[in-house]
């Protein structure tokens, strides 16, 4: 399917998941087929450049270095982890979830990009090296993959701006499933993209996600500045 027929796809079915009263079981089944999708086509790039004996990545259980970077992500992936986390965190490890958010969003609050990777702290979602919510992770995650972990410690550990191989083709092939998801999500009246930290940290507070799905725009406050 073309680019723009992809994208134009997504953008309907995040729309109709999301009008009039969200339905928040529609947008993460939405949600979670295009990341789905999202993998697949990862998977098949990373095939291709094994069968070309382009080497394999080098991402791993345990490897957290790009867990430092500024992520913005869509609100339906919002709502899809902020799921998740209810799912499979009991209630301690939600509360203590919802601190390190709330402490990592007012230590990185006013900066801008450079500023914000100066400060090297590590995702709050990042437990012992690894993506405590791993399997309903964002595509601004899933589309990161070096082939190369000496340049990414290089480039996130010793400061040295380095230029991490990856697979280019991954961006382009991706691209069309996170415009689509954000354009669904502006047509419903929702910020095109959101700061994830501070978005999620939102969601599991109080009844928000309840008062999301009643149609209150508790995201906006969390809109992604450049």
């Amino acid at each position: 399917m073309p680019s723009e027929s992809l994208a134009r796809t997504v953008s309907n079915a995040t729309w109709l998941s999301l009008s009039h009263r969200r339905r928040v079981r529609e947008s993460i089944h939405v949600t979670a087929s295009v990341h789905d999708r999202v993998d697949a086509t990862i998977d098949d790039l990373v095939q291709r450049a094994r069968d070309a004996d382009l080497g394999e990545p080098d991402c791993k259980a345990g490897c957290w270095y790009c867990c430092q970077i500024r992520v913005h992500v869509t609100v339906p992936e919002v709502v899809r982890v902020a799921r998740y986390v209810l799912d499979h965190f009991d209630t301690e490890e939600i509360r203590e979830l919802v601190d390190r958010l709330h402490a990592y969003r007012a230590q990185l609050s006013g900066l801008d990009r450079a500023a914000y990777f100066e400060t090297r702290l590590r995702c709050p979602l990042n437990v012992a090296g690894a993506c405590s919510v791993h399997p309903a992770r964002p595509i601004v995650c899933r589309r990161y993959l070096s082939y190369d972990v000496n340049r990414c410690i290089e480039h996130f550990v010793d400061n040295q701006p380095s230029q991490i191989p990856k697979l280019d083709a991954i961006g382009a092939a991706v691209e069309p499933y996170l415009s689509g998801l954000a354009n669904g999500a502006v047509r419903a009246n929702e910020p095109s993209l959101v700061n994830f930290p501070h978005a999620l940290a939102v969601a599991l507070t109080g009844d928000n996600l309840d008062r999301w799905q009643r149609g209150a725009r508790v995201f906006h406050d969390c809109a992604a500045r450049a």
